[in-house]
């Protein structure tokens, strides 16, 4: 035997070029699927497991623990904002979907007065730092400002597109945020009569934000 013969099976195979090798890969190879033997059962028992999966959801097996001790349920749709009254937390306030605010009484959820007037959803409520003014806002801008004392409406202010509302954290001036980044802040009762406001205006320039925050000098905002 030659002492080539050793080398025949190597001089044998074909050598490929790249462009053959692709043009192989592409054209020769074919897709081989395998399908179970049983799509019957396969399908019966997905349908099965997907039947049990739903009967655990809607019956588990132990109930859900409901820890509340009184449920509001004065909203006839979504509750989209609350607060506590500060000083004690005996007084909520709560805004919705249903374009209504309510104050009530944390322990028996009697209503102490309703914040009428809005006319869009009420996203946004909150108590001044002392407790003795309520601010109620909706997405549409529209903001009311109560006097809880004697349950009244003191101010109403009229803007647009609502980004956040909050008071601040040692006066009652109240803040409010444009989607467009104008900042609003009103001194509530500047004067002798409690109606009276005034306003500053703090030029946002196109550059929206969704939430701000009064930082602890009192006399910074970050937003």
């Amino acid at each position: 035997m030659d002492d080539n013969d050793g080398n025949m099976g190597e001089d044998l195979m074909p050598v490929l070029s790249d462009d053959e090798s692709e043009e192989l890969f592409e054209e020769d190879v074919e897709e081989i699927i395998v399908l179970p033997q049983n799509l019957d059962g396969l399908e019966q028992n997905d349908s099965d497991d997907d039947q049990d999966i739903q009967e655990e959801i809607a019956s588990p097996s132990s109930p859900v623990k409901d820890d509340s001790e009184f449920i509001f349920k004065k909203h006839t749709g979504p509750v989209f904002c609350c607060a506590l009254d500060p000083i004690n937390g005996n007084l909520a306030v709560t805004g919705g979907e249903d374009e209504k605010a309510y104050v009530w009484v944390t322990q028996t959820g009697e209503v102490v007065f309703e914040c009428e007037g809005h006319k869009d959803s009420v996203t946004f409520v909150a108590f001044s730092h002392d407790g003795k003014y309520l601010a109620t806002g909706d997405i549409s801008g529209y903001i009311q400002v109560w006097k809880v004392a004697t349950k009244t409406r003191i101010m109403v202010q009229v803007g647009s597109d609502m980004a956040w509302m909050q008071w601040h954290h040692g006066t009652r001036a109240l803040l409010y945020g444009q989607c467009n980044g104008d900042v609003f802040m009103w001194k509530v009762g500047s004067s002798q009569e409690e109606n009276d406001s005034r306003f500053k205006l703090f030029v946002g320039y196109n550059v929206g934000t969704d939430c701000a925050v009064v930082m602890p000098d009192g006399r910074s905002i970050h937003h």
